[in-house]
C-alpha cells in the first residue's frame, strides 16, 4: 500500500511553476487528486507531461510525491504494474531472451560475431562461415562463436572456436583450460576474448550505442592469433601443434 508521511514540503522550482501555470492550480493539489484516483507514478508522469507539455524526469516526480507526503512502496508499485497489464509481456520477453541467448549469446558476443564476419570476408583467399552458440561442436559444452575459414586454393579448412569471457561470470581459468584441451582434441583452434570490467566501462558507449566492438583491444589480439594459426600451417605438424597450444601465450604477451 501507499505511504503518506505526516510532514509535507512546499514544491518549488521552474518546473513546478511551469506545470502550475499550465494546470491552473497548485501542483500539490493535482498530485494528490491523481493519486486518489488510483493513478500509478508512471501514469501521473504521463498525464502531467502530456497535458502540460512540460518535460521532467520520473525521478523528479518521485521527489515531488515524497514532498507532498506520498510514497509508493515496492509492493504497491508492483501491484499497479500487474493491474495495468504492464507485466503481461514479461513471460514472453523472458522466454524470448532465453531463446536468443541460447542461439547467439549475449549482445557483445553477437556484435563480435558480425565484426569477425565483416573483417574475415575481406580476406579474398578464404570463404568464411561464422556460426552460433547452438552449434554442437563439443558434446557437453557450448562454444560462443565457432567459425570456419575455407581456403579457396585447396579447400583446406581452418576451424576456430572463440570464447568470450567476462570477469564476473568466468572467473575460473581451469574451466577454459579444460575446454581448450577438448577443442584441440576435436580439431578446433581455441581462441579466448576476455572482456574485463574496465574494458566494458571504458568502451561502453562505442559498444552499446554505436555497435562498434573493434575498439576493444582483444579484437586485434584475436586477428593476430588467427594469423598465428595460418602461419603455423607452413611448419611441421609437431611445430604446428605447439603453435596452436601457444595461442593464449601470444595473447598474454
Amino acid at each position: 500500500m501507499e505511504k503518506r508521511t505526516k510532514q509535507t514540503l512546499p514544491l518549488r522550482g521552474r518546473k513546478v511553476e511551469a506545470l502550475e501555470s499550465n494546470l491552473g492550480e497548485k501542483l500539490e493539489t493535482v498530485l494528490l487528486k491523481l493519486r486518489d484516483d488510483g493513478r500509478s507514478a508512471s501514469e501521473i508522469h504521463q498525464h502531467l507531461s502530456g497535458t502540460t507539455g512540460v518535460s521532467f524526469e520520473k525521478r523528479q516526480l518521485q521527489r515531488w510525491l515524497i514532498a507532498v507526503g506520498v510514497e509508493f512502496t515496492r509492493e504497491e508499485a508492483g501491484r499497479k504494474r500487474w493491474e495495468q497489464g504492464l507485466m503481461d509481456e514479461v513471460p514472453r520477453k523472458v522466454k524470448h531472451s532465453r531463446v536468443r541467448s541460447t542461439l547467439i549469446g549475449s549482445k557483445i558476443e553477437d556484435l563480435i560475431r558480425w565484426a569477425l564476419k565483416r573483417h574475415l570476408d575481406e580476406r579474398q583467399e578464404f570463404e568464411t562461415i561464422v556460426g552460433f552458440t547452438n552449434w554442437s561442436i563439443l558434446p557437453r559444452f557450448e562454444v560462443d562463436i565457432p567459425f570456419v575459414l575455407i581456403r579457396r586454393s585447396d579447400q583446406k579448412l581452418f576451424k576456430f572456436a572463440l570464447e568470450v569471457d567476462g570477469e564476473r561470470f568466468h572467473e575460473d581459468p581451469a574451466g577454459w583450460e579444460n575446454k581448450k584441451r577438448l577443442l584441440l582434441k576435436a580439431g578446433w583452434y581455441p581462441l579466448n576474448a576476455r572482456i574485463t570490467d574496465d574494458m566494458s566501462k571504458r568502451y561502453a558507449w562505442q559498444i552499446y550505442q554505436k555497435g562498434n566492438v573493434m575498439c576493444l583491444p582483444v579484437m586485434a589480439q584475436i586477428f593476430t592469433e588467427i594469423d598465428v594459426v595460418f602461419n603455423s600451417q607452413q611448419l611441421s605438424p609437431r611445430d604446428s601443434r605447439k603453435a596452436a597450444d601457444g595461442l593464449t601465450e601470444t595473447r598474454d604477451s
